[in-house]
């Protein structure tokens, strides 16, 4: 059984969509879609940067006889892959940083294909700004919690974008916002949980104004987005 963040990966690939799973570790998500893959059996590659997982990934599709539905191969990145040869590129639990310079260190590469999936485990305000910054578009957003952590999964086109956004979206995420993704209101409500902790201990430490200033600052601006979420 897929875990809730692949399966939030999953729901949005179409059956016919051909795919790269970019560090696809055990091939779990490629193993998904090739059980439920329409008729045209749209062409599945997995990568990863050493053949060691993709030693395991290996064993997992003969256990499912599917070794002869899904390529893998070795390499760094996007570099395994033709310009254009899929129609979505996934790149799931690695870092913001990491996936900025993936698709930093081929943008030609980069702009051949139609779609990513980019669902990275940490700084994912790092990435969104990356993504705004290059002009390209963030055409939907989906959150999730999957034991205990939330995941954040954007889906970008590398196509122009003239969309501005402020901070506080860019943090957020201003599709999950405009939507009012129903995780976001628990999200934010233990943010300022958080927040609530860190104010009073600084509060302690009367040498510490300006830092308490900020959180305090931070917890009423996340209490109002909260406030319209429940509106």
């Amino acid at each position: 059984m897929l875990a809730h963040r692949l399966m939030q990966i999953k729901k949005t690939i179409g059956r016919d969509e051909s795919v790269a799973d970019i560090g696809t570790d055990h091939g779990r998500l490629l193993i998904a879609l090739a059980k439920t893959a329409g008729n045209n059996h749209p062409k599945l590659i997995g990568t990863d940067i050493s053949t060691g997982p993709l030693k395991y990934a290996a064993d997992n599709l003969r256990k499912f006889n599917l070794q002869n539905k899904i390529i893998l191969r070795v390499g760094n990145g996007l570099e395994p892959l033709l310009p254009g040869e899929v129609d979505t590129v996934v790149l799931s639990g690695l870092g913001g940083y990491t996936v900025v310079d993936i698709l930093q260190r081929e943008l030609r590469k980069t702009k051949s294909f139609g779609k990513f999936l980019l669902q990275p485990h940490q700084d994912i305000i790092v990435l969104r700004k990356w993504l705004l910054e290059k002009g390209f578009s963030i055409v939907a957003e989906d959150m999730v919690l999957d034991k205990g952590k939330y995941y954040f999964l954007i889906v970008m086109k590398p196509v122009p974008s003239t969309e501005e956004f402020t901070p506080l979206e860019i943090e957020l995420g201003p599709l999950l916002l405009r939507k009012k993704h129903p995780d976001m209101e628990k999200f934010l409500t233990e943010k300022i949980e958080r927040l609530l902790i860190i104010s009073q201990n600084i509060s302690r430490h009367s040498k510490r104004p300006l830092e308490r200033e900020e959180v305090d600052r931070r917890i009423n601006e996340y209490g109002e987005v909260l406030q319209w979420l429940r509106s």
